[in-house]
């Protein structure tokens, strides 16, 4: 996602009472020089920064995870049924939850969605602000994880040592920008394209 557009979403839903922010981002380490090959992570950490300093007084979790695969949705979709079918088998996956690491990997083809949707919702009750690398394995011993389990993973993790920092830079962008309506068709433009 565009920087520029995550910020003004994080910025605009904090204004308007978010407590919870909760970031999908990419694991490893950002690769400038790879851009050119169409390798996207330095704009995944440029989101994930934009998310972090944008967010207020409100309490982020970043979920750096594997390109997500499978869900619901595609169960339903034909084409990229068969097309899926081969690299992922998106059954309830176990989920490893880890401090973030710029040498993490994911296993095989790509996170499971509806592994990482269960933490997502987990970590919309999330205390403090953390970036939590969250890769699964396909076939692992203890598929589908229970709520009480993810939220004890997720609460074993250390807090993010920039989200002071992130929070005071927030205040100094927002006593600095120009007013915006939250929520306006510019800053949705983005989130909604086909």
């Amino acid at each position: 996602p565009d920087a520029g557009a995550v910020a003004s979403l994080v910025r605009d839903a904090a204004r308007s009472g978010a407590q919870h922010v909760v970031f999908y981002g990419r694991i490893g380490k950002p690769n400038d020089a790879l851009a050119v090959l169409g390798d996207e992570s330095a704009a995944w950490a440029a989101a994930e920064t934009a998310c972090l300093e944008n967010c207020g007084d409100a309490t982020a979790t970043v979920l750096r995870t594997g390109k997500l695969k499978g869900g619901p949705y595609y169960r339903l979709d034909v084409d990229t049924m068969r097309a899926q079918t081969a690299a992922v088998v998106d059954t309830e996956r176990s989920i490893t939850l880890a401090a973030a690491d710029p040498k993490a990997t994911q296993q095989g083809f790509g996170g499971s969605r509806s592994a990482v949707a269960r933490l997502a919702a987990v970590a919309l009750d999330a205390s403090r602000t953390r970036i939590v690398d969250a890769t699964t394995a396909p076939g692992a011993p203890g598929a589908a994880p229970s709520e009480e389990s993810l939220r004890a993973s997720l609460d074993a993790l250390p807090a993010a040592g920039t989200a002071g920092v992130a929070a005071e830079i927030s205040r100094a962008l927002d006593a600095d920008a120009a007013e915006t309506e939250p929520f306006s068709p510019s800053v949705l433009a983005p989130w909604t394209a086909a």
